[in-house]
């Protein structure tokens, strides 16, 4: 006697026959929820995106005047001769808006303002992104260093911000600076 194996499992072969069609597709249900999870993300993920967007161009332009003190210190060090560092938007005249493109030259007078030959530029850094201030002892349109590498009487803070992030600059007379965590604009 053939024993059927539908039949000791509780199957019979009619009822596997008369089984549904497979249907593809979402319900409306599936795809509110799948809408709604993609929204709440984005809620929490675009602030968040802005704040590091705000720290980066914070951070990058602090960087760019570290790295422009640094070279201007260094090169008055090295070359045995007084060099200013200024924001410029023609290269010619020094400005005091610090966001502006910064100018590097050898300083030849004692106006901290580039005397009209080309060839005294050392170098020049793009402008930066995020607002820069500038306050401090002398003037505020350019920082100057003597050949041992300490600015001439100057120093003072510069506190470089965006929306939701600040850092400041800090200048010694002695030509050295540092970095701390700002408090807003």
């Amino acid at each position: 006697m053939a024993i059927n194996a539908s039949a000791v499992h509780g199957f019979s072969a009619s009822a596997t026959s008369r089984a549904k069609p497979h249907e593809s597709g979402i319900t409306l249900l599936e795809l509110l929820t799948v809408i709604s999870l993609i929204v709440i993300m984005a809620a929490i993920a675009v602030p968040q995106y802005k704040n590091l967007a705000s720290r980066h161009r914070v951070d990058s332009d602090t960087m760019r005047l570290i790295t422009a003190l640094k070279q201007a210190r260094n090169t008055a060090v090295t070359q045995h001769t007084s060099t200013t560092l200024c924001p410029s938007l023609d290269q010619v005249h020094c400005t005091d808006d610090w966001k502006a493109p910064l100018m590097l030259f050898a300083s030849h007078g004692e106006t901290g303002q580039r005397e009209h030959s080309n060839n005294d530029i050392i170098t020049s850094w793009q402008s930066g992104r995020a607002t820069t201030n500038y306050r401090g002892f002398g003037s505020r349109r350019y920082i100057r260093f003597t050949p041992w590498g300490a600015t001439h009487s100057q120093n003072g803070t510069f506190t470089i911000c965006s929306d939701a992030a600040s850092k400041k600059v800090i200048l010694y007379k002695s030509g050295r600076s540092r970095t701390e965590k700002g408090k807003g604009c």
